[in-house]
Order: structure tokens, then C-alpha cells, then sequence
């Protein structure tokens, strides 16, 4: 499986105001992934949104659906 290499605050930052804007805590994600057959613990997700973390892309795609977003918002506005 392919990792998405995402370590960084900026894009932990774009990941919180994503969930942030749908109305999810990091247990209702950690909940809504296991649903789809993701297994991630919330600290797992917690380190990601505090930019310590990378990710599957497999987890992108759940989180596009989860968050109702598109791609393209997930990497609004990051720097190098």
C-alpha cells in the first residue's frame, strides 16, 4: 500500500479545519474509518493533524468521503 508522505503542520492544519468544518471530533473520524474497514486509532489521527504523521492514500480517499471535500481542498494553500 502506498504512503502519502504528509509529516508537516500545514497539512495537519488543512486535515483539522476539514474535519473541523464537517462537525467530526477525532473519535467521530476514528469511528467513521473503522466503518469502512480502516483500522486508526485516534492518537494515530491526532499525530497526522499535528503534522507528525504520514498516511495511506487509501486513507485520503476515505477521509475525501468522510469530510464530503475534494481533493484539491486537502492541499489548499500548503508550502514547501
Amino acid at each position: 500500500m502506498q504512503k502519502l508522505l504528509v509529516k508537516g503542520v500545514h497539512f495537519g492544519k488543512k486535515l483539522k479545519e476539514l474535519r473541523e468544518r464537517s462537525g467530526l471530533s477525532q473519535y467521530d473520524v476514528e469511528i467513521k474509518l473503522d466503518l469502512q474497514g480502516r483500522s486508526m486509532s485516534r492518537s494515530q489521527y491526532a499525530n497526522i493533524e499535528q503534522g507528525n504523521g504520514n498516511m495511506f492514500i487509501k486513507d485520503l480517499i476515505l477521509l475525501k468521503h468522510i469530510f464530503n471535500a475534494e481533493y484539491n481542498e486537502f492541499f489548499e494553500d500548503l508550502t514547501e
